[in-house]
Parts: structure tokens; C-alpha cells; sequence
């Protein structure tokens, strides 16, 4: 499930720099922390404007909440999904345990170059190399997944001039079912009165 979002409307996160992917990746990571959504193995991969979300959601409205939560951010033109929904237990062992097998058969190759290298570059080269190992690991395993697990929630860009109320009255006919959206998009939203233009938001079926 992509999602398209407007790249210069959502909320800014301080002390960040969209030109710095790093940084930036670190800082998506920890809005979706911050916001305490059921998703382990997380990992997000930023670049000119599209960030991939990797990991494993409890659930599919977890699994929306999270790509939510990671476009509604300025600069964010783009979410591509790769999260797994609902796996069991014995299969994030199997999932990891082929994310760090992947990893290993070039680890030698790693070494090799980290050697010439001081300490310090030596640590920060095997930690981008196990990164960028891990993430082709995830995307193979996930992909396969996604396209049988996905189930593609509704999603609404708000428009001017728009409120819960009205977006209620549009999709169910009925304005004072608005309380479904709001607590549909919780924590993302923190009072029904604070969306703005530009925002998406999930809306459920009642």
C-alpha cells in the first residue's frame, strides 16, 4: 500500500535535515517510536522525497497508523510499504534469522576493506554494511508477504475548508460519526480540531 503525500505540508521534525538521508532516516524512526505503534524490527530508508518503511505490525490498522505517521512529515513526498502484518512469533525468528544469515556471507569481504580503514571508520563502515544487508533482506522476505497480507485501508487527503465532522458526513452520511475517524488516527492526531490541509488520514469502516 504507496501512499502519495504533499512534500511541503505535514509536520516538520526539529533539528533535522531532509538533504542529510541519514539523519532524517533516524528521525522518522523515532516519530513512530514516540507514538508507541505496535511494530517491531523497524526500519525506514529515506530518499529524495520517498521513504521505505520495513518492518513487522501487529496488525493492519497499526501497519496504516505507521505509513501515516511517516508521510504526514515534511518532506515526505512518498511512502513505500514494505511491513509485514500479523506474523507469528516463530516466523520473525525465521525472518531475522535470514536477515543476519544474508549479512554474514559477505561479512569477510567487510573486514577486508574495515582494516585499512582507522577504528572509528572500521565500526561506522560494518554498521552500514549490516544496515544496508538487512534491508535487502527484509525486502526480499516482505514483499512476497505484503502482496497477500495487504488489505488497503481508505485513506482521504483533507481539503480546505474541511473538518471531521464534514469528512464523517461525506463518508458514512452521517456528520456525527466523526469520533470514528478522530480515534481511527489517534496518536497521531491530538485534538479533532487540529488537521490541516494536505493531511491524510485513515478512515474506517462503521
Amino acid at each position: 500500500m504507496d501512499l502519495d503525500f504533499l512534500k511541503e505540508v505535514g509536520e516538520s521534525l526539529k533539528g533535522t535535515n531532509i538533504d542529510t538521508a541519514d539523519e532524517f532516516e533516524k528521525a522518522l524512526v523515532a516519530r513512530v517510536k514516540a507514538l508507541r505503534l505496535r511494530v517491531t524490527d523497524l526500519d525506514i530508508q529515506y530518499d529524495k522525497g520517498v521513504a521505505t518503511v520495513m518492518g513487522i505490525a501487529a496488525d493492519q490498522a497499526t501497519k496504516e497508523k505507521v505509513l501515516l505517521a511517516v508521510g504526514n512529515v515534511k518532506g515526505v513526498a512518498r511512502v513505500k510499504d514494505s511491513l509485514a502484518v500479523g506474523m507469528s512469533s516463530k516466523e520473525q525468528v525465521e525472518l531475522r534469522k535470514a536477515a543476519a544469515a544474508r549479512a554474514g556471507m559477505a561479512s569477510g569481504q567487510a573486514k577486508v576493506v574495515a582494516q585499512k580503514a582507522a577504528e572509528k571508520a572500521r565500526k561506522e563502515a560494518k554498521a552500514k554494511f549490516e544496515l544496508e544487508m538487512r534491508r535487502a533482506a527484509f525486502k526480499k522476505e516482505l514483499d512476497a508477504r505484503k502482496k497477500a497480507a495487504d488489505q488497503t485501508g481508505t485513506m482521504h487527503t483533507v481539503k480546505k475548508g474541511e473538518s471531521l465532522r464534514k469528512i464523517a458526513k461525506k463518508y458514512y452520511g452521517d456528520e456525527s460519526k466523526w469520533k470514528a475517524i478522530f480515534e481511527a488516527n489517534q496518536p497521531m492526531i491530538k485534538k479533532a480540531d487540529l488537521i490541516y490541509v494536505g493531511q491524510v488520514l485513515r478512515i474506517p469502516k462503521v
